[in-house]
């Protein structure tokens, strides 16, 4: 389907305008290129299956396509468990190492009482 010039123009113009929103929203030059090439895309599908494009409806894309933006950028990275084992663990605790002692000091039925109570949160009565 062949688009008239006049909306091919009005979708640029759409597009340099979504340039200058994103940069003024503090996106880098390449991260405002990507998303004002999503705000474009988006726009050329509506046309492609027929729909009609509005100065609200540009809006609407243009805050979602900054919204989506902004919740992958602010998504935690994932670290291999790999790395994750290559830190070093600290040495117990003074108080660790006393609780350790006292508790291999207990019958095994106290020390089961000790961790049902502290632990599990279980009652005494």
């Amino acid at each position: 389907m062949e688009l008239p010039t006049e909306v091919i123009e009005a979708v640029q113009r759409w597009h340099n305008s979504a340039m200058h929103f994103y940069r003024g929203k503090g996106l880098s030059a390449a991260d405002a290129e990507d998303c004002a090439a999503e705000v474009r895309l988006h726009l050329l599908r509506v046309l492609q299956h027929g729909g009609v494009l509005s100065e609200a409806y540009y809006r609407c894309v243009l805050w979602g396509v900054l919204a989506d933006f902004l919740i992958l950028r602010q998504q935690c990275a994932t670290v291999p468990m790999e790395e994750t084992m290559g830190y070093a663990v600290e040495p117990p605790s003074v108080q660790v190492l006393a609780l350790r002692e006292a508790l291999e000091r207990l019958s095994p039925a106290d020390r089961e009482l000790v961790w049902r109570c502290d632990g599990e949160g279980y009652s005494v009565k």
